[in-house]
């Protein structure tokens, strides 16, 4: 049987209505424990929410019907792949911060200025009106400071 054939007949048998009737064997119910250990995959019980959320405004109905009927019907491993491919939509449209698998972070470019006065002094330099490359250097020591002004 061709795989485009398997696909059809598994349409015409999900179509019929003894179909809903009678879940698949391997459904089981899932415990508490099972659906934290869902969640936390997908980051914990709060980013599972963000995430069913952003789910709820950014995806068409069809899709949407698909994972609701796949975790009320399916078996564990079914809802851990259904929420797994949410989650990958989900970091795909906002972004996921990188994880460093080895090395070291990037080393601090320079000194900082400590406080304003360190600031003022280094503007009233005479090169700060003067040379452009020591005010780029004026500027990216204060983008590295620390000041409250």
């Amino acid at each position: 049987m061709s795989s485009q054939d398997l696909v059809n007949a598994y349409l015409e048998v999900t179509k019929s209505p003894d179909w809903q009737a009678q879940p698949p064997a391997e459904t089981a119910d899932i415990s508490d424990s099972q659906i934290n250990e869902v969640k936390n995959a997908a980051g914990g019980d709060a980013a599972y929410g963000n995430m069913v959320k952003w789910a709820g405004a950014n995806l068409d109905a069809k899709s949407i019907e698909a994972f609701d009927q796949i975790v009320n019907t399916g078996t564990l491993d079914a809802i851990r792949f259904a929420v797994q491919g949410l989650k990958s939509q989900y970091d795909a449209a906002n972004g996921v911060e990188g994880a460093m698998v080895q090395g070291k972070a990037a080393p601090n470019k320079g000194d900082t200025f400590r406080s304003q006065a360190e600031l003022v002094q280094a503007m009233n330099d005479r090169r700060y009106d003067n040379d452009p490359a020591y005010r780029q250097d004026v500027i990216e020591k204060l983008d590295r400071s620390d000041l409250s002004f």
